[in-house]
């Protein structure tokens, strides 16, 4: 038994590594209460945001499946192409130009992933939990790898079959946007349900939360999620 215990505390000495993140979340929850690091996984999450904004740049951004013309004449165009052919309001081209949504993307994660261990922060003040902001913060930036991978598959994906804003890692890729199911199909992605179960882990492993209390934020950053889809199709 001491040998155990001996063991681990040399296991838990060691600072947590963002590659190992997603196989044994447990563990590296456990070292960043111990060791709690910003800027290596801060790095990974940018590298791994930046790669798939650029696939589509690696690729060509035409696809390798069944690539069509823009009138079904002439030669094949690419979904770049299209997008700077096809006529489109002033104010709609800004929004959806490259260099706006890579801003927006990198802007909501900056910001997501600073108000997230805050809030978390707020609510172990008022329990009166012990657990620094930096805690948090690291957990978050962690836990952050797993949707960062999720947008870089997706891209590959969109960019592979020549497709703009699907959603592979969901229910939602089977229905149309105006669907009256699309923001629950939309909110039950993989790697976002992934993120909110190790968020949970984290409320209990770093934050010091209850099991029932940490998977009670961990429902309501679901309903947060789904909410979000839902005013994305009021929207579009």
């Amino acid at each position: 038994m001491e040998q155990q215990m001996a063991g681990k505390e040399v296991d838990l000495a060691k600072e947590a590594n963002p590659f190992l993140f997603l196989l044994t979340p447990v563990t590296q929850l456990e070292r960043i209460r111990l060791h709690p690091k910003i800027l290596l996984p801060a790095l990974l999450v940018s590298i791994v945001l930046l790669l798939g904004l650029l696939f589509p740049t690696f690729t060509g951004a035409g696809g390798v499946v069944e690539p069509v013309a823009l009138d079904g004449t002439g030669p094949v165009l690419t979904v770049e192409e299209r997008y700077y052919l096809e006529e489109r309001p002033v104010e709609q081209w800004r929004m959806d130009h490259p260099l706006i949504v890579g801003a927006l993307i990198f802007g909501a994660t900056a910001f997501f992933t600073a108000m997230l261990p805050l809030i978390y922060f707020l609510i172990a003040k008022v329990k009166v939990v012990e657990v620094s902001y930096r805690q948090l913060y690291s957990m978050t930036m962690f836990a952050s790898i797993i949707p960062a991978l999720g947008f870089l598959y997706n891209m590959i994906l969109n960019a592979i079959r020549d497709t703009y804003g699907y959603t592979y890692t969901s229910a939602s890729v089977f229905v149309e946007i105006a669907h009256g199911l699309y923001p629950l199909l939309a909110s039950l992605d993989v790697f976002v349900i992934y993120f909110i179960v190790v968020m949970v882990l984290g409320g209990i492993k770093v934050a010091g939360f209850g099991p029932r209390f940490a998977g009670g934020l961990g429902a309501v950053l679901f309903v947060c999620v789904f909410l979000f889809h839902q005013l994305g199709g009021m929207l579009s």
